[in-house]
C-alpha cells in the first residue's frame, strides 16, 4: 500500500450542514438579541420569525452535518478494520447525477467476484474532478469492505493513481 494520506473529504451533506448550522446560529443569536433589545410589543413578529428560521436552520444543519460525519466515520472504520478485497478496474464513467461548476465528475468503476458465493460486486470510487483515463497505474484496486454488508465500502482509488497536483 501507498503511504499517501487517503482523501476522505467531506461530502455534500456535511458541507451543506455546516452552512445551514452557521446561518441558523446567526439567526438564533439575533433572535435572542432582538428579544432583549427591541420593544417586544412592536417587533414580536420579527423576533418570532428570526427564532423560527434560526432554530429550524440549526436543526437542519446539525442533522445534515451529523449524517455527513457519520459517513466519514464509517469510511475511517472500514480502513482501520483493514478488511479489503482487490477489485479489478472495469471502467471510468461520468457521474451525471452531480454537476460542479457545469462539469460532471468522474468515477472509477471496479468489480470483485466473491470466490465463495460467485456473486459479482460492482464498486464506484469517490467523485474525481479530472478524467483519470490513462493515469491508472494498476488494474487492481483495494476496496475496503464490511464483510457482512458489501454496501458499506471505500474504494482506495488514490493508491492506483499518480500524485496529482493542480495548478
Amino acid at each position: 500500500m501507498d503511504d499517501r494520506k487517503r482523501k476522505l473529504g467531506f461530502d455534500v451533506l456535511a458541507l451543506a450542514g455546516m452552512i445551514f448550522l452557521f446561518v441558523g446560529l446567526i439567526f438564533a443569536v439575533l433572535s435572542i438579541v432582538f428579544l432583549f433589545v427591541l420593544d417586544r410589543s412592536e417587533n414580536l413578529f420579527l423576533i418570532v420569525m428570526f427564532c423560527i428560521f434560526g432554530f429550524s436552520f440549526v436543526i437542519l444543519g446539525g442533522s445534515l452535518l451529523s449524517v455527513g460525519l457519520r459517513k466519514r466515520a464509517a469510511m475511517k472504520k472500514l480502513i482501520r478494520d483493514g478488511n479489503f478485497v482487490y477489485a479489478q478496474i472495469c471502467g471510468i464513467a461520468q457521474n451525471t447525477s452531480v454537476q460542479i461548476n457545469g462539469r460532471h465528475p468522474f468515477v472509477v468503476e471496479c468489480r470483485y467476484q466473491d470466490p465463495f458465493t460467485g456473486i459479482v460486486h460492482i464498486f464506484k470510487s469517490r467523485d474525481l474532478m479530472f478524467d483519470p483515463s490513462g493515469m491508472i497505474l494498476n488494474p487492481n484496486v483495494a476496496v475496503y469492505v464490511n464483510p457482512k454488508n458489501y454496501d458499506s465500502y471505500f474504494v482506495d482509488i488514490d493508491t492506483v493513481l499518480p500524485m496529482i497536483e493542480k495548478h
